[in-house]
């Protein structure tokens, strides 16, 4: 009975400690952001669809939420002033018992830091994704785009500005055709000159 109380002693003493715990992050700034980085996200989303099976506002009578599994994949510039422009495809399969059809879509993704605290290394940000336009850098190109959807974004920078991990928080079509969506990822910068 001896050997469990001497174990509990020793790992009672290492917790208390000090310097065993982990050293906080460095501190980042937003321009610490400036960079290309890709990612994957996975979630649901549920649009509205009127009878014929066309996007339909979810406030309108008669519409039908139908949920989708998503998947996407993204990739994106950040520039120092906290401005990003990104292409993204994703694909959407629809629950089970469902009988809508699976469908993909490609976007872009133009993202506007509103805010930065450096202290948790964390960000909210706008979004407006768009069907067509293009991005140079971290800038739009809006010719021939057609406004899809805005919203906010929460974002946490870790592995020291090398990694964001975000969490859409609200997002609304201008149709008014998306219910909910729960849809978060994980991008890494992009180390360019090497093969």
């Amino acid at each position: 009975m001896i050997a469990p109380v001497i174990k509990i002693g020793l790992l009672a003493a290492a917790i208390a400690l000090p310097g065993i715990a982990q050293a906080a992050p460095a501190q980042l700034s937003q321009a610490s952001l400036a960079g290309h980085f890709a990612g994957r996200a996975i979630g649901f989303v549920t649009f509205c669809f009127d009878s014929n099976n066309a996007s339909a506002n979810c406030g309108t009578a008669g519409s039908v939420p139908v949920q989708f599994n998503a998947t996407l994949i993204l990739a994106e510039t950040f520039d120092r002033n906290g401005n990003a422009c990104g292409n993204f495809t994703i694909s959407l399969a629809p629950v089970a018992a469902s009988a809508a059809p699976a469908r993909v879509l490609q976007e872009a993704n133009v993202v506007t830091i509103t805010s930065f605290d450096s202290t948790t290394n964390t960000a909210e940000a706008d979004f407006h994704n768009f069907i067509g336009g293009k991005c140079n850098g971290a800038a739009f190109d809006n010719t021939g785009a057609i406004a899809f959807s805005q919203g906010t974004l929460h974002i946490a920078i870790i592995n020291n500005g090398n990694q964001l991990e975000s969490m859409v928080k609200t997002d609304a079509a201008t149709d008014g055709s998306i219910g909910s969506e729960i849809l978060g990822w994980t991008s890494t910068r992009q180390v360019t000159g090497r093969r």
